[in-house]
């Protein structure tokens, strides 16, 4: 299997030279949706961070694709964009702003795809404990794209070696030595710092 891509669908980025007004509901949907994006059951498949795609981009799903896609603010996406997702391979989860629903969703996408199945319902067990730092992380590396963007400012932190570390945790929990997983997302957070 190859490496997916995670796409959030959404009209929406996070405002860097222009102020934004995001409703409450919206901007709930958004941050679900891609800290989703983040899970280490999502993570152990991709190839690379999430990022924000528009609707438009992606009327014709790509394969090996993970679209998020909010219900708010509803999308304009074709009426059999959902069987376009099945048949070309790809994995599509809706998104809402209660967190519990979105990744009830996103499970149960993953699962009905039948992919490493028993892995991946192993990740999803995890306690909260062990699946809050990789939204952070993910929160993390939002943040400071979009200071890079601000800045008009080449984005200097080191993606590929912070996607690896990212990666070399959700290893862990799934190894026989769990615990390692922590030095993995911290050497993650240390190069969003450095």
């Amino acid at each position: 299997m190859n490496p997916r891509e995670l796409i959030l669908l959404s009209p929406y980025r996070l405002p860097a030279k222009d102020s934004l007004m995001i409703a409450n509901d919206d901007i709930a949907t958004w941050c679900n949706g891609y800290s989703a994006l983040w899970h280490p059951a999502v993570v152990r498949l991709a190839g690379g961070p999430p990022r924000v795609g528009s609707p438009y981009d992606h009327e014709q799903p790509s394969p090996e694709h993970i679209y998020a896609v909010p219900d708010s603010p509803p999308l304009f996406l074709p009426d059999d964009w959902e069987q376009r997702v099945r048949d070309a391979g790809a994995i599509a989860f809706h998104v809402n702003a209660d967190r519990d629903l979105t990744l009830a969703g996103l499970k149960e996408a993953l699962l009905a795809r039948g992919e490493a199945v028993e892995e991946t319902a192993r990740l999803f067990d995890l306690e909260a404990d062990r699946v809050a730092p990789f939204f952070g992380i993910g929160f993390g590396y939002v943040v400071v794209e979009t200071l890079f963007e601000a800045m008009d400012h080449e984005n200097l932190v080191p993606t590929q070696e912070l996607w690896q570390d990212v990666q070399g945790a959700v290893a862990a929990l799934l190894g026989p030595e769990p615990e390692a997983f922590r030095d993995r997302l911290k050497s993650a957070a240390e190069r969003l710092l450095g």
